[in-house]
């Protein structure tokens, strides 16, 4: 848990994220958020994320039992090809941005 906590705060996209969450909750009010409406906001942004982490890895750990080892394979390869597609679809877009050509 230790390192897991030194990587994310060392990593320097946190602190974007964080800032855009922050913005996200002043584009909510119409005035200027309090400590309440980011406390408020924040725990329920935590709670909601690890609730998620716990519900993904229950049904992975059903999906994981219920099917065969072949079964099991097949879906690492569709998960693979679904990476390789948005990487290449990722890739496109950089490719435009830098030539300023469109690819698709």
């Amino acid at each position: 848990m230790a390192t897991g906590v030194a990587l994310s705060i060392s990593n320097p996209l946190n602190i974007t994220y964080w800032a855009a969450l922050g913005g996200t909750i002043a584009a909510f009010t119409s005035e200027t958020p309090s400590l309440q409406d980011f406390t408020i906001f924040i725990s329920g942004f935590m709670l909601s994320s690890v609730l998620w982490r716990f519900f993904a890895a229950g049904m992975i750990t059903f999906t994981r039992s219920n099917l065969t080892p072949i079964l099991w394979r097949y879906l690492h390869l569709g998960c693979c090809n679904g990476l390789v597609l948005m990487m290449m679809l990722v890739l496109g877009n950089v490719m435009e941005i830098i030539l300023g050509h469109s690819f698709s």
